[in-house]
């Protein structure tokens, strides 16, 4: 059983969140383009705004981790040194950590992060949620151009599960959902895509 998050939380496209401006500008100028990640090499120097290595974090769950690495391993490529800091936390913990400067870049989730910063959010599509993210960032905080690859989460039961109760979707799940526990991240239970969303859209 599988269910896009697109029916009411839209695209995750993925995304940089970086500490302040100047190095969201110093990472876009690495290449001389607008792409952070461009094969050009940069000048020494110019990886940050103060001019040392940069420093790519990652929230606590192995895709976040795996994330990172190419972010940095682009980023050497690309002549920028970049090195990552893993399994920092979930994103309460990782955004003070861009904010404090003990890591530069978190790559996030752009529709996750804007209904972090912003849970009235109703930006469905990945242009939307583009546009009005910067604009409810924390002071000091900046996003970097998304990336078109995207994540979807599902909801999967066993076979056996889906046949006894019947079940083709979500939806389905709210007439037995008194039998039946849901296994997550502990952040799922107070997001707004993890239990209140559930509760919200489907009962």
């Amino acid at each position: 059983m599988k269910e896009s998050r697109q029916r009411g939380l839209g695209r995750r496209a993925f995304g940089g969140l970086a500490v302040g401006v100047g190095l969201a500008m110093a990472l876009s100028a690495c290449g001389g383009s607008s792409n952070p990640l461009s094969s050009a090499p940069a000048s020494s120097g110019a990886a940050s705004g103060s001019g040392g290595a940069l420093v790519i974090g990652s929230a606590d769950f192995p895709e976040s981790q795996i994330l990172a690495e190419v972010y940095a391993g682009a980023l050497n490529a690309a002549g920028v040194t970049a090195s990552t800091k893993p399994n920092i936390g979930s994103r309460e913990v990782y955004i003070k950590a861009v904010q404090d400067g003990s890591v530069d870049v978190v790559p996030d989730y752009s529709g996750n992060l804007l209904l972090y910063v912003n849970k009235d959010a109703t930006e469905v599509s990945a242009e939307d949620i583009a546009k009005a993210l910067p604009t409810k960032l924390p002071q000091g905080l900046a996003v970097l151009d998304a990336s078109k690859a995207e994540d979807k989460d599902a909801m999967v039961v066993t076979k056996a599960t889906a046949e006894k109760h019947q079940l083709k979707s979500i939806e389905d799940m709210a007439k037995v959902c008194g039998d039946l526990v849901i296994g997550a991240p502990a952040t799922f239970a107070e997001r707004a895509y993890g239990l209140p969303g559930l509760a919200k859209n489907y009962n």
